[in-house]
């Protein structure tokens, strides 16, 4: 993911193009997939329903879901959204209440870094979830940078 500078008060943190292509790519054959086997699930040889259903909601997602943190210095919000073709959920946070931002090492094996926005009321908001440490700690820089807010690094 990539934090993409709009202007110097608005940002947008969102997927890579060229691997947002290759997934709905794969999403599209997925879903065609499923389509195909509703078409001929007559048969009495073809998948249960409820697995047609499962590939084509795969397939349904990783063709049209997305994510994205938004930055605007002007409004002072950061307004977290993922979507599939429908709103998954919007959240609004104000940037006032914002104290700033931690990487995080969570111990997972497959994303073990996370960005978590930390706000006055104790919550702590995942922002991203990063591989490699040294990326990770590029993104965060940016998201302080933008925002003028600190950054707390708590990597082991």
């Amino acid at each position: 993911m990539i934090l993409k500078v709009h202007s110097p008060k608005r940002a947008t943190y969102r997927q890579y193009l060229l691997s947002h292509v290759l997934l709905s790519g794969l999403g599209v054959i997925i879903l065609l997939v499923g389509v195909l086997n509703i078409y001929f699930a007559a048969s009495p040889g073809g998948l249960p329903f409820w697995a047609i259903g499962l590939i084509t909601t795969l397939g349904w997602h990783a063709t049209f879901a997305g994510y994205r943190v938004r930055f605007d210095l002007d409004a002072r919000k950061i307004v977290l959204k993922a979507s599939s073709l429908y709103p998954i959920f919007n959240r609004t946070y104000d940037l006032n209440e914002v104290l700033g931002f931690r990487l995080i090492s969570r111990g997972a094996k497959n994303l073990p870094y996370q960005i978590v926005m930390v706000c006055e009321n104790g919550e702590q908001v995942a922002l991203s979830n990063i591989r490699y440490p040294s990326h990770a700690k590029y993104i965060a820089q940016q998201f302080a940078d933008f925002t003028g807010l600190p950054l707390t690094v708590d990597m082991v």
